[in-house]
């Protein structure tokens, strides 16, 4: 009877364990499953991300090329300006005008 009891308890032991292994081993590949699905994910945002840093880091150039250009055509601009407020300083329009008319345009 006693070896009874001890061979119903072994089994139970190896029972037992053998459910705990293979919950730990289906507890384990959900949680691999899962890890693998949330790196499919992140290999995408992160792939987003750095296409959106690289088209901002070719509009920051361009922006720069494009501020350069128009800061030179406004130094143009404003030398041109400052060359015709120094010429028409320089006139007295009244008397020009009723001197010679065509010279003054």
């Amino acid at each position: 009877m006693a070896r009874l009891y001890g061979l119903i308890l072994l089994v139970a032991i190896l029972g037992g364990v053998a459910y705990g292994a293979k919950y730990y081993y289906d507890t384990t590949q959900n949680t691999i499953a899962t890890l693998q699905k949330n790196n499919a994910q992140l290999s995408v945002a992160v792939d987003t991300a750095q296409k959106s840093v690289d088209t901002l880091t070719q509009d920051i150039a361009k922006m720069a090329s494009l501020n350069k250009s128009l800061q030179q055509d406004l130094q143009k601009a404003e030398a041109y300006g400052d060359e015709l407020r120094s010429k028409l300083s320089k006139l007295n329009l009244v008397v020009e005008a009723l001197k010679d008319s065509k010279t003054l345009e």
